[in-house]
């Protein structure tokens, strides 16, 4: 008897369950639901379209930053470069010289200046010590 009654309880909440659905179907505005579904996919593809841009944005960044550079004479990366400046840290201390501002990251002297700076220092360098003294 405890087996028919469950099973008539089943039936009754299978029934339940139908009802609930078949009338969620009946309900449903065909026009309303295909104007949902077209807005949901335009606004699936606009998600697609900025999770490409920041794909490529990524990629770029990486590219840019991720290359190897000649470092005292070897390829390292900036990762690389970066540890072994923080292992020479306190040596570097002494420079305390801020950069001049740039535009786009471009600064305003090239490569052909640095090495122009770089044999005057190498002309006066044991004279550099006397930059600070007076004669009077």
């Amino acid at each position: 008897m405890a087996l028919l009654s469950d099973e008539r309880d089943g039936m009754k909440q299978f029934e339940h369950a139908i009802q609930t659905i078949a009338s969620s179907v009946g309900s449903i505005n065909p026009t309303r639901t295909e104007a949902a579904i077209t807005a949901a996919e335009g606004r699936l593809n606009q998600l697609h379209a900025k999770i490409a841009h920041v794909d490529r944005t990524v990629s770029d960044y990486a590219s840019k930053h991720m290359r190897h550079y000649s470092f005292q004479g070897k390829a390292v990366s900036p990762e690389e470069m970066a540890k072994l400046i923080m292992a020479q840290a306190e040596n570097l201390q002494w420079f305390d010289d801020e950069p001049p501002p740039t535009k786009g990251g471009t600064l305003p002297f090239d490569a052909a200046a640095i090495s122009a700076l770089r044999q005057a220092r190498l002309k006066v360098g044991k004279d550099l010590l006397y930059l600070n003294c007076s004669l009077l």
